[in-house]
């Protein structure tokens, strides 16, 4: 597995030329509190796996996936809400092998059906194909949930036949894979 370190400088992706309303930002110790606060939402937790994300969300939680980005494991980044520098969510790369690599995304059940993980996803995409090079994008989803199928069908992802082995999960995931190479970012 490929470290994702370095590959970023920390950068935002935003684009000031578009109209979305959220920016995606590598999280930090700086936003332990704030992860804290927005993770510990237990329709969260019902929506993805929750070994990785927990109900009850603790400061110990954050800080093992702040220590999982410094060390290159995942890189985590919050999904910010433009017009208040709000955290209201999280998105993720990780799983990554040679350009192929997974993500997974949560919102704050305060902030869903807003739209704000689309955008989310579209940022992070456009980091992966600019960033890290890669060229096959993974999401595995619980099959319950229904709203992130829709999202990512939207999005031209396609279900895949069989449970990859390289991405684990079980019998309750599906799915999805997505070839960025060829998308093009307005």
């Amino acid at each position: 597995m490929n470290k994702l370190n370095n590959k970023f400088d920390n950068k935002i992706a935003d684009f000031a030329n578009m109209d979305f309303r959220v920016y995606i930002k590598e999280l930090d110790e700086n936003n332990l509190e704030e992860l804290v606060e927005c993770a510990n939402d237990k329709n969260v937790s019902e929506g993805v796996n929750s070994n990785l994300i927990p109900y009850p969300f603790t400061k110990m939680n954050a800080k093992i996936i702040i220590e999982r980005n410094k060390l290159g494991i995942e890189k985590h980044f919050g999904i910010f809400l433009k017009n208040k520098n709000k955290l209201i969510g999280n998105i993720v790369i990780f799983n990554r092998n040679g350009d192929n690599a997974e993500i997974g995304y949560w919102i704050n059940s305060n902030y869903t059906g807003k739209r704000y993980a689309k955008e989310a996803i579209i940022l992070l995409l456009d980091l992966c194909l600019n960033n890290l090079n890669l060229k096959k994008i993974y999401a595995r989803i619980r099959r319950s949930n229904k709203f992130s199928i829709r999202l990512v069908k939207s999005l031209n992802f396609i279900e895949e036949n069989l449970l990859n082995e390289n991405l684990g999960g079980d019998a309750m995931d599906v799915v999805f894979s997505l070839q960025i190479s060829k998308i093009v970012f307005h």
